[in-house]
This record gives structure tokens, sequence and C-alpha cells, in this order.
């Protein structure tokens, strides 16, 4: 890979990332306490707009979201089913499918997984009466349920896309996001947490579990690095200790909601600092692929 191309693939590669970061934080909103204090109103506007960007609506809009990622989700399992070997030797290849493979890699299931995961899930929350993001339905009749199970079952079918297929794709190329040494466990992590954030973690309103899940795995990806490019593990440091950092302040509005929406000023320090760790780390110790015991 010549020097232009990877710094191009670096700049892509990046943006993805800090796109699906922000559109998983429009979640933190609603992971404050039952009685928590609520956000200012500059903080709503925040999370109104990262809202906007996981492409979060209501009505007959995300119905449609949620019957379109029924259908991606379902076609991309069963193509990968049926055609799996020549999917992968497409991917080392130099077939023009893999601009398809990565099509599906970056845009449908990069930019597209936080909403197709959203409104398979968001089918569960609800208000006192029916669906918050679709009002059509009311809660806890049978048309609800019906929605939580299709949901269940495509989530699940995108989960294996995202969690075990990409991740194997992205490891037989030499690319920017290519695993460090054998390790092959951070990133269905990634993904278990990212699913997590949305199914469980902010409808149960106790932020304390997102920041201990969330700080495990910085740790986790600081002692085994997980990333070949320092650059791809650092972000993911860094955007991760953003995400603990929203969930502080979502633990913060049960003292004071002026307070915790104050403190998301810190959001982007936060990120910044995360992702110098790696970097600091890199200059102390020599970078040397570590296996955990489990892979020797």
């Amino acid at each position: 890979m010549s020097k232009g191309l990877r710094y191009l693939c670096l700049a892509g590669v990046s943006a993805i990332m800090l796109f699906e970061h922000l559109q998983l934080m429009s979640y933190i909103k609603k992971a404050t306490k039952p009685d928590a204090d609520d956000w200012n109103s500059s903080a709503r506007s925040a999370f109104d707009g990262l809202k906007s960007i996981a492409l979060r609506f209501t009505g007959d809009s995300f119905f449609a979201i949620y019957i379109i990622s029924c259908i991606v989700s379902f076609l991309t399992f069963a193509i990968y089913i049926a055609f799996s070997k020549k999917i992968h030797e497409a991917n080392k290849s130099e077939s023009p499918l893999r601009y398809l493979i990565w099509f599906v890699e970056y845009i449908i299931y990069g930019i597209g997984f936080v909403p197709m995961i959203g409104a398979l899930a968001e089918v569960q929350y609800c208000n006192s009466h029916d669906i918050d993001s679709y009002h059509s339905v009311s809660c806890w009749g049978k048309k609800q349920m019906a929605l939580i199970e299709v949901g269940f079952v495509f989530s699940s079918f995108a989960f294996f896309i995202s969690a075990v297929v990409l991740p194997a794709l992205k490891s037989e190329r030499n690319g920017v996001e290519k695993r460090w040494g054998d390790e092959c466990y951070f990133f269905g992590f990634d993904r278990i947490l990212l699913v997590g954030i949305i199914y469980l973690l902010a409808p149960i309103r106790l932020p304390w579990v997102g920041i201990l899940l969330t700080c495990v795995l910085i740790a986790y990806i600081v002692i085994f690095e997980c990333y070949n490019e320092l650059h791809i593990a650092s972000l993911k440091v860094g955007l991760l200790c953003g995400q603990a950092w929203l969930f502080l302040c979502a633990d913060e509005a049960d003292n004071n909601g002026n307070t915790a929406s104050d403190l998301m000023a810190g959001w982007i320090p936060a990120i910044l600092i995360g992702y110098s760790l790696l970097w600091i780390k890199s200059l102390v110790f020599k970078r040397k692929y570590k296996g955990i015991p489990l892979q020797k």
C-alpha cells in the first residue's frame, strides 16, 4: 500500500469510527437514573443533533428504517452463508467484487450499523402508553411483542456480520484495521458493548454499569492494543474514553442536571486524552505483540 493511499484509508476509517461514535452517544440521553435531574437545554439540543445523525426518527420514518434494517440484515447474512468462500476469495484478491465488500463493510455496517440496531431495538422503548418512536403501536400489546421478537432475530443477523464476519475480512487484508498479531477478541467485545448500550445499558438507566464495562474494554485495548495500526488503536481508546465520560455525565445527573450538562464540555478533551494513551505507552515500551494466555 502506497503512503498516500494509506493516509487516505486512515482518514476514511477514522471518519467512520467518529461518525459511529456520535451516533451511539445519542443513546446516553436516556441513560440517566429514573429520578435524576433532566439535562439542560444546551445538552438536550446536542443530544437531539446526535439523534438526527443516528437516523433516529419517529412515526412512519422509524417504521421504514425498521423494515429496511430487517431486509438488509437478513440479506447480508443469507448472502454470506451462501457465498462465503467466494466472498473471502474476492476479499483477498484484486477482484472488482471487493469494492462491494468494502461498501457493505464501511457504509452499511459502518455508518449504518447503529441506525440499523437502533431501529430494531427501539421498539422496546415505551412511554406510559405507546412506543416512543412509533406511537401507532401501544405498549405491551401483541403488536409490540411481535416487533420486539422480530427485532431480536434480525439484530442477531446484523450482529453476526458485524462482530464475526467483518473482523475476519479485515484480518485477511493488509489494511489499516488489520488486527494486532493473533488478537481476535476485541472486535467482538466492542460490538457486544455497542449493541448492549442500545439494547440494555441505556434503557436500564444505571450509568455506572456503562462506565464499568467501558473502562474494562479500555483497559483491554490499552494492554493488548488489538490493532496493528497505532493510530486506529489510539482512536478507539479515545472514543471509548469519550463514551465513559458521557456515562459519567449521565451518572452526575442524579445529583445535578445542570452540572452534568456542563460536564459534557469535557467530552472532546476525554477523547483526546484517551487518544494519547497508547502513543505515550509506545514511547515508554517498544510495541511488541503480547498474546493473552488463552491464545498460546
